[in-house]
Parts: structure tokens; C-alpha cells; sequence
């Protein structure tokens, strides 16, 4: 009998637990069904993080739920996934993350979503670093620069990431070189997404650091200036905060102390309010190293206690490595070198295998393998722009030798009409001066005639006077006629 009660409550409790389970996660889903579109994926992302970080059965289960909702090549599926991958990568699951995220990279390869990729792809880049295998992300970021070539925008994406990851295993002449090259494209690019945004964040302060460590201060604050600006202008706190802390650290190195720790100090208020353990870890860092340098030994054992207390928090293990190295200088200054030496000790075991010889080999030699690739490619095009110029220069002079001798035709039909012209104008003339000359003798003739005519005239004037007019004659007669 009691058995059979304790039955009937347990099934009586899993009921509870299923209703539970199933009202939660419909819940969830008449969530997301309510807003946007646009504002959908974040709220995914945001609120499975939370279950996900909650790591209870419960939430498990109300994850599991809601992704049978959705189609699995949808963006709400993208974003559940995504929450699932970042876990797994903070659990430093690194080769789950990366299985998880390859789905998720293929789905907005099928939506044709290339920022959503792109910053999945740099995901999976990222967590082969955190495996120590930055050959793979290499190698992946090689051949993914090798497929978006010729396109400004694609182009830019992956450059800053190939640049920032030579940054990272301290190969700063390379990461200097991509980082350049990325900054060509830059100025091409007119978008204002988010995904273009960060990336120029990212180029303008690591461009910042690079000239630093160089010591190009001018170029240095150049970049940080920029990048800040840019940050401001997008209201991204939380890349305010990156580049003043590395403007801190500028300002510590050329000795403006006071700059430097107000700076320091503004950096802490922005990654406060982004909730960035690693950075806050980081900047309080560096105001203990910089309590140092001034000699103020209790101040510098505030802030790295306070750092070394983050890190822990934290999970990160270069912030972990880093706040260690900052216990190690306080206990050094101080000559507690007993307590110091565990401190080192405990930061080179966490420092990251990824600056080994044999990785920088092997990113040097996937970079030669692009690199002779991207020249026989280039040798290839350079073949097919010599052959097209050595076509368009033939027909260049086929055109110039068509235009020479219809030149010449040109030319000579117009001496030949120049030339008839002139001997028309010659025969015009002679038969005008014939003319002239016929009409000057035409003139003569009748000048000479007229004075004949007029002389014989002036003649038969001269006899007619001289002679009996008819009436004398006929008067004479008749008075001879009458005598008779």
C-alpha cells in the first residue's frame, strides 16, 4: 500500500514537472512569437544564456523544448545555438563549441547572412586559439580570405581577423602588415553595420597598440583617437573602454601619470558597465603596475588584489596569467620574493602555448602557402591582362592603320578637289579676262563705228549745205520756165 502511494506521488510530480516544464517553455516561445523580427535574435540569445548559465535540468529542457519550434535553418535556431556554443566555449568545451557553431555558421551560409557567418566563423577561429591551435585558425582564415578575394567588403573582415591574430601570438611585423592592408580596404567601405563597425574598432586600436609598442606615439594616439571617436559615434561603451585603456597605458609609458590614471580610471567606468571581468581585471592591472612606478606600494596592492580577484571570476586565463605576473611584481618590490615566486610561476603555466616556435612556423607557412597561391594567381591574371592589352594594342593599330589610311584617301580626295578647284578658278579667271578683253574690242569697234558714222555724217551735212536745196531748184526752174 505504501508503495503503491509513494508511486502515485512520484508520477503526481512528474506531471507537475512536465506541466511546469511545458507552460515555461511555451511561455518562452510566446515570447519571442511577440517581438520584431529584428529584436528576436538577441532576446533568443540573451535569455537561453541565462538557462544555459543556470545549467539545471529545467533549463536544459526548456532549451531542448523551444528549438522544436523553430525551423532548424532559421535565424530564432541560429540564436539558440549561438547561447549553447557560448557556454560550452566558457565551460572550455572548445571542440563541442566548435561542432555547434559550424551548424550555426551553415545557417546563415544558407540565408545568405554573411555578417551573422563571419562573426560565427570567428568564433570557431577563437576557440581553436583557446585550444592551442592556432595553425587551424589559421589555415581556416587563409582559405576563407582566399574565397572572398576581390570583394572590398568580405576582404576587410578577414584581414582584421588574420591581423589581430598575429597580434595575438606576438608576431607584430605580420599582424602590422594585415592590419595595413585591412585599413586599405577600410577606406573603400561605406556600410554602417555593426559587424563593420566592430571590425574597424578592432583595426583602429590594435593599429594603436602595434605603433605603440613601436614606439610611434604620434601614430599611436592617432589610432586611439580615431577609434574612440568612431566608439563614441556608435555608442559602443564597450570598446570606450578597450581603447582608453590602452590609451592609459600610452600615457604611463611617455611618464603623464596623471593622465594615465584618469584615463585608467574612465576605462573602468565603461567595462563596469559592460560587465567585462577580463577587462576590468586588466586596467586594474595597470593602475597597480603604475602605483608601482610611483612607489606607492599600498595603492599598487589595492588594485592588484582587486585584479587578481576579477581574473578568478573571471575564467579567463589570460587575464588569470596576467593578474598573477601583476601579484608577482608587488611581492618583488616589496623583496617578498618567497611569495613572489609562486605568482611567476603560476603565470607562465597558464601563458598560452599558442607563442610556441612551432606555431608561429606553421602560421608563417600557411601564409606562404596563400601568399604563393595569391602570386600564381596573380601571375595567371597578370597572363590574361597582358594578353588582353597585346589584343587591345592590336586593335589599337589596326584601328590607327584604318584611321592613317583613311586619312591619306582623305587627304588625297581633298588635293585633288583643291587642285580642280584651282584650275577652275585659273580657266574662270582666263575666260573673265577673255571676256573682258572681247568686250574692250566689242567696245572699240562700236567707238570706231560710231565715228565713221558720225564723220560721214558731218559730211553730208557739209555737201547738203553746200548744194541747192530742192525748193531752189524748183523756184529757179520755174522763173527760168516763166523767161521763156
Amino acid at each position: 500500500m505504501v508503495l503503491r502511494f509513494k508511486l502515485v506521488i512520484a508520477v503526481f510530480l512528474a506531471l507537475v514537472c512536465c506541466l511546469k516544464v511545458y507552460s515555461q517553455k511555451d511561455a518562452f516561445v510566446q515570447q519571442i512569437k511577440k517581438l520584431p523580427i529584428e529584436l528576436r535574435q538577441q532576446f533568443i540569445f540573451e535569455k537561453s544564456k541565462e538557462l544555459y548559465e543556470d545549467d539545471t535540468l529545467l533549463a536544459r529542457k526548456e532549451i531542448n523544448a523551444t528549438l522544436t519550434y523553430f525551423n532548424a535553418n532559421s535565424l530564432e535556431y541560429a540564436a539558440l545555438l549561438e547561447s549553447k556554443a557560448l557556454y560550452l566555449m566558457r565551460s572550455k568545451k572548445h571542440e563541442a563549441s566548435i561542432e555547434i557553431l559550424k551548424q550555426i555558421q551553415n545557417i546563415h551560409v544558407n540565408l545568405n547572412n554573411f555578417d551573422s557567418e563571419i562573426n560565427t566563423f570567428n568564433k570557431i577561429c577563437d576557440n581553436y586559439f583557446s585550444l592551442n591551435e592556432v595553425d587551424k585558425a589559421m589555415e581556416l582564415l587563409f582559405k576563407k580570405l582566399k574565397l572572398v578575394e576581390g570583394d572590398d567588403y568580405k576582404e576587410f573582415l578577414v584581414l582584421v581577423k588574420i591581423g589581430v591574430l598575429f597580434k595575438e601570438i606576438k608576431n607584430y611585423p605580420k599582424a602590422m602588415e594585415y592590419l595595413i592592408l585591412a585599413e586599405e580596404k577600410m577606406y573603400r567601405i561605406n556600410s554602417s553595420s555593426e559587424t563593420i563597425v566592430n571590425a574597424k574598432l578592432s583595426l583602429l586600436k590594435n593599429l594603436g597598440v602595434l605603433y605603440r609598442n613601436k614606439d610611434d606615439f604620434t601614430k599611436a594616439i592617432f589610432y586611439f583617437s580615431k577609434g574612440y571617436a568612431l566608439a563614441d559615434q556608435a555608442d559602443n561603451t564597450k570598446y570606450k573602454g578597450i581603447i582608453l585603456n590602452s590609451l592609459g597605458i600610452l600615457y604611463k609609458e611617455t611618464k603623464q601619470y596623471d593622465k594615465a590614471i584618469a584615463t585608467y580610471e574612465e576605462s573602468l567606468l565603461y567595462k563596469k558597465e559592460n560587465n567585462n571581468l577580463a577587462g576590468l581585471s586588466n586596467t586594474y592591472n595597470n593602475l597597480g603596475d603604475l602605483y608601482l612606478i610611483l612607489k606607492n606600494s599600498k595603492k599598487a596592492k589595492e588594485y592588484y588584489l582587486l585584479s587578481y580577484d576579477i581574473a578568478i571570476k573571471s575564467k579567463s586565463q589570460s587575464a588569470v596569467s596576467d593578474a598573477n605576473k601583476g601579484m608577482f611584481n608587488l611581492y618583488d618590490f616589496l623583496g617578498d620574493y618567497k611569495t613572489a615566486y609562486p605568482y611567476l610561476k603560476r603565470a607562465y603555466q597558464l601563458q598560452d602555448s599558442v607563442y610556441s616556435t612551432n606555431s608561429a612556423e606553421e602560421s608563417a607557412r600557411l601564409e606562404s602557402i596563400y601568399n604563393n597561391e595569391k602570386k600564381q594567381k596573380e601571375i595567371e591574371i597578370s597572363k590574361i591582362k597582358t594578353q588582353n592589352l597585346e589584343r587591345s594594342i592590336a586593335s589599337k593599330n589596326k584601328e590607327r592603320n584604318l584611321f592613317i589610311f583613311s586619312a591619306l584617301i582623305l587627304a588625297l580626295l581633298l588635293t585633288l578637289s583643291v587642285r580642280s578647284y584651282l584650275q577652275k578658278r585659273k580657266v574662270n579667271e582666263l575666260l573673265s579676262i577673255n571676256n573682258k578683253l572681247i568686250n574692250d574690242q566689242k567696245l572699240l569697234v562700236e567707238e570706231k563705228q560710231k565715228e565713221i558714222l558720225d564723220s560721214i555724217q558731218y559730211a553730208k551735212k557739209i555737201q547738203t549745205s553746200q548744194l541747192a536745196n530742192d525748193t531752189y531748184i524748183a523756184k529757179t526752174l520755174e522763173r527760168l520756165l516763166k523767161k521763156d
